[in-house]
């Protein structure tokens, strides 16, 4: 596949949705799985009712009937027989046009239905008409968007151009994801293949599960190496945005009502020197109802203040980030903290001048500058059930 000039004319249409503005961005959308397409049941005495959707091939043995029923859904009624006269009912609901063309008398079709039993009689409910291409296949099946955006549509979509962008796809990865010799790494990650081509075609059309999926998850491994590799480069050189003294965090306790436990004093002194560290802190806070994860990062907060830190503090309604807000508010009187939410004033919105303050608020926050703030704090709230 040797790659040509990409489509400069490629218009993603809904495809967007999936982040596809490009082409050659088409084969990076993978299947989440495949409808086994390979046996086709052409016997019908073999048939039994199961879960799984199997393909079935026979002749209509008459054009089909469509009537309203008592809930006034369309339905509509047809048969199919095998070889040896062996006849199965088939019905579908809503849309039937295209089926109904497909079983007009005499017609052979091949559909994908699950097997079900009625009043003693075989019957496919609701089937889906198996294109010819795809007969004897793996058939890949995309995400769609309900209501928006049709798996079918994604799928045919995909399928027009994938052979056409797969080189195209391969030589954009090989110039932006791949640091090392292509054959090489791909060995390293245990790949049986030696290109990218052949993996992007696998992904999507293999000759059985397992080999798609072994092909995705090379795939997966290539874009975390390069994640890797990217992440190494960017903390090479990264000088912490604001420089929090851990000798600020004395004070601060003063303005704290009680006494802060062993762990969690070591947990603020740990945020503290992740943020002063030359990498990113992505740091996760867990702890039941009531055992001060709120006074933690609090403490956190006022400190990257006191240093002249922008704080964003983001909490899931309205209702708790005001709770939070009166509590900040009577620890830290000295502390500029605004209140931010879809209903806040416009003169209360962050801004650049907001040095050293604390805004704490709903995801409101994110629709202003998000790019200002040197700490950023998300209190997600988890709901945990039990059957």
């Amino acid at each position: 596949m040797a790659a040509t000039q990409p489509d400069e004319s490629f218009a993603p249409g809904r495809l967007k949705t999936f982040g596809i503005t490009k082409a050659f961005h088409l084969p990076l959308l993978l299947p989440k799985s495949w409808d086994d397409l390979t046996l086709i049941a052409r016997d019908f005495t073999a048939l039994r009712p199961g879960e799984l959707r199997i393909c079935i091939a026979g002749i209509s043995t008459a054009d089909p009937k469509t009537f309203t029923t008592n809930q006034k859904a369309v339905r509509m009624k047809g048969f199919i027989r095998d070889a040896n006269g062996v006849e199965i009912s088939v019905n579908s609901f809503g849309n039937t046009r295209e089926l109904q063309q497909a079983l007009k008398l005499g017609s052979k079709v091949v559909l994908l239905a699950k097997v079900e039993m009625f009043d003693n009689r075989l019957q496919l409910n609701n089937p889906e008409l198996v294109d010819e291409q795809w007969q004897g296949q793996l058939r890949p099946r995309y995400s769609g968007k309900p209501g928006y955006l049709n798996a079918a549509t994604v799928r045919d979509k995909i399928n027009e151009q994938l052979i056409e962008q797969i080189p195209h796809t391969a030589h954009y990865l090989r110039e932006h994801y791949l640091h090392s010799d292509e054959t090489s790494l791909l060995a390293a990650l245990n790949s049986v293949h030696t290109n990218l081509e052949k993996v992007l075609y696998l992904a999507h059309r293999p000759r059985n599960v397992d080999e798609g999926l072994k092909a995705q998850q090379l795939l997966d491994r290539l874009a975390a190496h390069h994640m890797l590799h990217q992440s190494k480069i960017e903390t090479q050189n990264i000088t912490p945005l604001i420089n929090v003294p851990q000798s600020r965090l004395p004070k601060r306790l003063l303005n704290i009502p009680f006494t802060l436990t062993q762990e969690q004093l070591t947990v603020v002194n740990e945020i503290l020197s992740d943020m002063n560290s030359n990498k990113p802190m992505q740091r996760a806070l867990l702890g039941d109802v009531g055992t001060g994860k709120t006074c933690c990062y609090a403490l956190a907060a006022a400190c990257a203040s006191d240093s002249g830190g922008h704080v964003a503090i983001i909490l899931p309604s309205a209702t708790l980030a005001r709770q939070i807000f009166d509590d900040f508010k009577g620890w830290f009187k000295d502390i500029d903290i605004k209140f931010i939410s879809a209903q806040s004033d416009h003169r209360n919105q962050p801004s650049n001048s907001d040095k050293g303050a604390i805004h704490i608020g709903t995801t409101a926050l994110l629709f202003n500058n998000p790019t200002i703030y040197s700490l950023v704090i998300s209190d997600e709230e988890h709901k945990f059930g039990a059957q």
